[in-house]
């Protein structure tokens, strides 16, 4: 991310504006012609900085560690040092690769060529008024002639609110090295836009709370929405800037590290004040999900899955190499599907983005792309599912969990879904036999990358039970069971020898599922059809005895759903260990699903025997096969 200042705060006043120039001409009057005015534009400047240097460390808190140097530059030069600043905080590969990752995906136009910096220097350059380097340590500002943003707020309150803006980030790089939070030992993309959000957030809210003292208020003071305000200066900037070449000027991603930077940095200063914000520098968001989304940064923190996608062994042995790879992230992923959905279906299909990936692939003059994602739930998954075949215009019958698209006009393509997991290959040719057969690279790429590794950060991992990544680690532990024998299945037998625990399930519709969406399911997921499951779960005892253990699930059921109804909680005698059994109701997303639990203490831990229907309750054959299966679970030894 580059430092420049947020398009100008235009509350300068009609009245602020006529004060300016009067003070100008006044100033005219009273002093002679000069034969340096560069001295005396310098000398100003640098009375300017001190003064709201000053400024800073009294609203901000923040310290300088030495005057901040301020450079005017010709355009060619500024345009030079705009072009040093991206390359300083940007590996050389992510100019390489993700222009031609992004024409794959049609972010960018399918005749797109020649150098992608270049290009986004002609589309940007003219709409920065000043830039801080945080290798120089010094604020460098382009010659401005006859700008109309300086005409609508006048020379000195526009040169006072670039150089607030500007000053702020050097006091951030004080104390929290920018290039290091947003160069190139970034994560991703995603992340530095996350983290330019939150540097670009503060800088703005600094700048406009500065501006407010000139009238004894505050930004605490200040009752609306800021983002709304930077959005409209945003629309006046690239109104009033020149068209040529604003097609690479994304203004999804201004509007992102502005505005909605600025609605974070709003949000943690009505929490906190300021220090909660220096908190937010020492732990900054690591999404663009998490700043699209503060309760996701704020609240119980979402951490991004990282996948590890690497290149196909068959692509390999075929030539093919890795030229480039990154994530996508909610933000950009949004602006995708842009294309083709708006408003809030456009907002449902990105919003349970949990991690991606994607690697660009070359062989000689042939390039492609694989790219796998995650989402917080199946829900989520199909919704992004199905707003990628809108944007490429995958038509034809339904077919699910994977799409193809055969257009000769079009990339050759290969989607689809797996549970949580979406996956596609683009420009990898294939023919219309390989891909009916289910074969050929491009599939195999595709369904390599729908089971590649997931690493989920370690805070993430030891969250409560409800939130949906750990469901996929749970899901994960029961796939490793099964692979590993600790479930054995033998006909309608089914042994968990860990537990030292046998069931007989009720006939042949009753089936051992290696994919399980259950939250709780931590050993064994049974399903009787679409609609009703019985799954072992296990819980710690911690010391607590049955009513305990009871009072303390109900108490997290509670919690976790908000909307339940219990129609039996009670501890009984049963021989098989202390027991207790709940019946309760309540909403899951938008169904209504009623459980039936049994608790039966073994050792240390409650196994925890459950079923489930979705839609009604569990009666007549639900009802009668649960109870033979609870029937037939038996224990050996309590301690084995």
């Amino acid at each position: 991310m580059l430092f420049p200042p947020s398009p100008v705060l235009v509350r300068v006043t009609s009245l602020l504006v006529l004060l300016s120039a009067l003070s100008t001409e006044a100033r005219a009057q009273e002093s002679p012609p000069s034969d340096a005015p560069e001295k005396q534009e310098a000398k100003d400047t640098q009375a300017m900085v001190a003064a709201i240097t000053a400024q800073l460390t009294e609203r901000r808190g923040l310290q300088f560690e030495e005057p901040v140097e301020v450079e005017r530059l010709a355009s060619d030069a500024f345009r030079a040092a705009l072009r040093t600043q991206h390359l300083e905080l940007k590996t050389e590969a992510y100019f390489q690769a993700t222009p031609s990752a992004f024409r794959l995906l049609g972010l960018l136009p399918e005749g797109f060529s020649g150098d992608f910096l270049e290009q986004i220097l002609d589309a940007s350059a003219s709409s920065y008024f000043g830039l801080y380097s945080p290798t120089c340590k010094a604020i460098l500002i382009p010659e401005l002639v006859d700008h109309p943003i300086e005409r609508m707020a006048g020379a000195e309150a526009h040169r006072r609110e670039v150089l607030t803006h500007e000053l702020q980030h050097a006091a951030q790089d004080c104390r929290w090295p920018l290039a290091s939070m947003i160069g190139p030992s970034a994560a991703s993309h995603d992340e530095r836009l996350a983290r330019s959000a939150l540097i670009e957030g503060d800088a703005v809210c600094t700048a406009f709370d500065v501006t407010l003292s000139a009238t004894g208020s505050s930004i605490f003071e200040f009752e609306g929405e800021l983002a709304d305000t930077i959005r409209n200066q945003l629309e006046l900037t690239a109104l009033l800037q020149s068209g040529e070449g604003r097609g690479l000027v994304d203004p999804t991603a201004r509007v992102f590290e502005y505005g909605q930077g600025a609605a974070l940095v709003q949000r943690i200063l009505k929490a906190g004040g300021w220090k909660a914000v220096n908190a937010a520098f020492d732990d900054p968001p690591s999404s663009s999900e998490q700043v699209l989304h503060p309760t996701k940064y704020l609240d119980e923190r979402d951490w991004p899955v990282t996948a590890v996608l690497e290149l196909p062994a068959e692509l390999a042995e075929q030539g093919w190499e890795v030229a480039g790879s990154d994530t996508l992230g909610e933000l950009v992923l949004r602006e995708l599907f842009a294309e083709s959905l708006e408003g809030a279906e456009l907002v449902r299909a990105s919003f349970g983005w949990d991690g991606d990936r994607w690697i660009l692939v070359r062989r000689g003059d042939d390039e492609a792309l694989i790219w796998t994602s995650v989402w917080d739930s199946r829900t989520n998954a199909r919704q992004a599912f199905d707003a990628l075949t809108q944007v490429y215009g995958l038509g034809g019958p339904r077919r699910e969990p994977w799409r193809s698209s055969l257009d000769s006009a079009a990339q050759p393509m290969v989607l689809m879904r797996d549970g949580d997991r979406v996956a596609m290959c683009v420009g990898l040719a294939f023919d219309g036999a390989e891909l009916e057969a289910a074969e050929g690279p491009a599939w195999r790429a595709v369904k390599g990358a729908l089971s590649s590794p997931l690493e989920h950060h370690v805070a993430d991992e030891d969250k409560g039970r409800g939130d949906a990544r750990v469901t996929r680690r749970l899901e994960r532990e029961a796939i490793d069971a099964l692979a590993a024998a600790r479930i054995q299945v033998d006909g309608l037998k089914v042994r968990l020898p860990k537990l030292d625990l046998e069931l007989t399930l009720p006939g042949p519709s009753w089936t051992v599922q290696r994919d399980t969406p259950m939250a709780m399911v931590r050993v064994i997921f049974l399903s009787a059809n679409p609609s009703i499951n019985f799954n072992v779960s296990v819980a710690p005892a911690e010391g607590l005895g049955p009513q305990e253990t009871m009072e303390a699930t109900l108490q997290f059921l509670d919690s976790t759903f908000g909307n339940m109804k219990v129609e039996v909680e009670e501890v009984r005698d049963d021989p098989r260990g202390p027991t207790f059994e709940l019946r309760y109701a309540a909403d899951v997303g938008p169904n209504r699903c009623w459980f039936r639990q049994l608790g039966i203490q073994r050792g240390d831990l409650f196994i925890v025997l459950s079923c489930t229907r979705i839609g009604g309750p569990i009666e007549g054959k639900a009802a009668e096969e649960f109870e033979l299966l609870l029937n037939s679970a038996a224990f050996g030894d309590p301690g084995k």
